[in-house]
């Protein structure tokens, strides 16, 4: 079978039948054809090799490793991705060859999320807040706030804000509709200051840009009235962290993270947070209580008269 049709009915059946985001289905066909034209460029040394996928061996994606160089966490990630590929050939079409099967993946240490402390969040999003109650504040002004109020308010992932629509925004109970990995669907409350600037947005763009709100009909729109992109979020949101005073470099994931955390310091159940995640394993969630004693930890250490760093012995 040749690789490009090969590569194509995978995503084709990620796409229609796992149903999986588009950032997912992206990092998949990134990876596959990144490694595809890498066997293309190696095909005088190994003749034939990028002509079908049986040819392939463990050695040849021993040896794309080798020559790229690659971070463990995108090495585990790429191997994953020719695994899955292989498997689905196998499933599909019978091939029963499968060589990243037999390469382990490299050992990535354990990390907590990378989160913000509270007062952090608190004055960033005062920030937003005050620069988009100005009578003179823009339309993208008010968005930029709405869209990060929304990410911290509820925890939602960045490609799920992506994709909501305005419809899916239920103003009067104070919750959303969002469509998760695999395409699930459940519902997250929302904060109050959340629908409030969600609300003085779509005002502000039915008012500046009436045109603009009818392009599309995506929550968060960008420039055109289009769709804004994964992108374009993290990259204004270091621009909006810049600006604010908060030298942290940070994704849009991070103030996940952050609700997380602090939802579950607050007092609210594992249970409960992994519901409003989207988190299909309890495990996943699991990891903010680790970050959680951690932060305890730190704490004690600085506060209690007797911690330990008070009390080291010279």
């Amino acid at each position: 079978m040749k690789w490009d049709e090969a590569i194509e009915s995978f995503l084709d059946y990620l796409d229609k039948e796992r149903r999986v985001s588009k950032e997912t289905l992206r990092a998949y066909k990134n990876d596959l054809y990144q490694f595809y034209r890498w066997l293309r460029t190696n095909n005088q040394n190994f003749p034939g090799l990028a002509d079908s996928v049986e040819s392939l061996s463990h050695h040849n994606i021993l040896m794309f490793f080798a020559e790229n160089s690659f971070e463990k966490k995108t090495q585990a990630r790429k191997l994953s991705t020719l695994r899955s590929f292989f498997s689905f050939l196998n499933d599909r079409y019978g091939m029963n060859h499968n060589p990243a099967s037999i390469l382990h993946l490299p050992k990535l240490g354990k990390h907590s999320p990378v989160s913000l402390e509270i007062d952090e969040v608190f004055r960033f999003l005062d920030f937003l807040c005050k620069k988009a109650l100005k009578p003179q504040a823009s339309w993208i002004c008010v968005r930029n706030w709405a869209m990060y109020e929304m990410i911290y308010g509820c925890g939602v992932r960045v490609g799920e804000v992506v994709s909501l629509n305005e419809s899916d925004v239920i103003m009067d109970e104070g919750i959303i509709k969002v469509y998760g990995k695999g395409a699930k669907e459940r519902y997250v409350p929302v904060t109050a200051k959340a629908v409030e600037a969600v609300e003085l947005y779509l005002s502000k763009l039915s008012l500046q840009e009436p045109a603009k709100r009818k392009v599309s009909r995506a929550l968060f729109k960008n420039k055109f009235g289009k769709r804004l992109s994964a992108r374009s979020i993290h990259r204004i949101l270091q621009n909006e962290l810049l600006e604010c005073g908060i030298s942290k470099k940070i994704g849009p994931h991070a103030l996940r993270h952050s609700f997380a955390t602090h939802m579950l310091s607050s007092g609210a159940d594992l249970r409960s947070i992994q519901e409003m995640l989207g988190h299909s394993k309890l495990e996943t969630t699991q990891r903010y209580t680790r970050l959680d004693i951690d932060r305890l930890s730190r704490i004690y250490d600085e506060v209690h008269p007797r911690s330990r760093k008070e009390n080291k012995r010279e």
